[in-house]
Parts: structure tokens; C-alpha cells; sequence
């Protein structure tokens, strides 16, 4: 029961509802740190966004979508250390919470992500195996990728005041999805900016 109340049933990544309860226990924990140990624990968050995600939905079928899904979903795995905490938020959105971590570490992060992608081809094979079409053809331009908003908790005032840097992270991930999609921003780079 546990473990279906915080998974996501597609992915089998952590869902929303699991998220939120662990976003509770790190910001506890940063705060006890900080009144017992005196000292300040990082915590970097990626918000990803897949690219182009709604190209495969409306032409190959939403069981195409969700094979997207799982193909990413993996490749998160693959790419995060054992300690961070993936969830898929919601639709083709995801977030990565990453303990001791620094934005430039979790750029690459972005790099891994990046170099996973391009090795599977963009999932294309898969979707082709998938949907029976070994002639399919996929433009360019439509290649799954995604977008990725990184936001830390030493960009604000109290740094357990983790939904802000969620918000954070969010607001950085559409500043990517609208200036550079396929990219990523950072929160500390682009706040002046909004």
C-alpha cells in the first residue's frame, strides 16, 4: 500500500503526493541542522520538462506517450546518483532533488541527460519497435528532448523554504522552455530577468 501511494503507477518514478511529504522531511532537516550543527546544507532542484512530448501524443497515440514516458523515466534512473529523490510531478514533467548539491554540479546533471539521450537516439528505435513501423520517420526538429530549471536553496533567505525553490525551479525551467528550449536555466542567472 505504501508503496502504491507514492509511485507513479506509469512511470515508477516517486509521484506528486511523495514529493511534497519529502520536501517536508529535507526542509525539517535542514532546519535542525542548522540549530544544531550551525551549519548550512545545500539542496539543488531540477525541474525537467520533455520537449516536443506532445508531438508523439497527437501522432502516434497516447500509449506512445506513455512508453515516452517509461523510456525517460529510466533514463532518469540511470543518470541520478542512488541519493537523489526523482518524481515524476505530473504529464511529461519531472523533478530531481539533489542533497549537497551545487547548480554547477547539477548542470551535470543536464550533461548526463543529454549524452543518455543522444545514445538512445532519441528513443526513436523504441518508438519504432513500439508501434511496428521500421520506416517511420520522425523530423529532426520534433526529436524528444527536454528543458531542465535549476533552482538551490543558497539563492534564498531561509534556506528551508524549500517550495520556494521548487517555485524557483519552475519559473527557471519556462524561462528555458521559452528562451533556449532544450537548455537549461538558473534561477540565481535569470531572476533579475523577470
Amino acid at each position: 500500500l505504501l508503496f502504491l501511494s507514492s509511485t507513479d503507477q506509469l512511470s515508477l518514478l516517486k509521484n506528486r503526493h511523495a514529493l511534497q511529504e519529502h520536501l517536508v522531511i529535507e526542509r525539517e532537516r535542514i532546519k535542525r541542522h542548522k540549530q544544531r550543527k550551525r551549519q548550512f546544507l545545500n539542496l539543488t532542484i531540477a525541474f525537467i520538462d520533455m520537449d516536443h512530448f506532445k508531438y508523439y501524443n497527437d501522432h502516434f497515440g497516447h500509449s506512445t506517450g506513455d512508453e515516452l514516458i517509461k523510456d525517460f523515466a529510466e533514463l532518469l534512473r540511470k543518470n541520478c546518483r542512488q541519493v537523489d529523490f526523482i518524481a515524476r510531478f505530473g504529464g511529461d514533467e519531472f523533478v530531481v532533488l539533489m542533497d549537497d548539491t551545487s547548480f554547477e554540479e547539477a548542470i551535470n546533471l543536464y550533461k548526463r541527460l543529454t549524452e543518455s539521450l543522444k545514445k538512445e537516439k532519441f528513443f526513436i528505435p523504441d518508438i519504432k519497435d513500439y508501434l511496428e513501423r521500421p520506416d517511420l520517420e520522425i523530423p529532426k526538429e520534433k526529436y524528444l528532448g527536454f528543458s531542465m530549471g535549476i533552482a538551490t536553496n543558497a539563492d534564498i533567505e531561509e534556506a528551508s523554504d524549500l517550495n520556494m525553490v521548487m517555485s524557483n525551479a519552475d519559473k527557471a525551467l519556462y524561462y528555458a522552455k521559452e528562451h533556449n528550449r532544450g537548455s537549461y536555466s538558473i534561477w540565481s542567472d535569470i531572476k533579475e530577468k523577470l
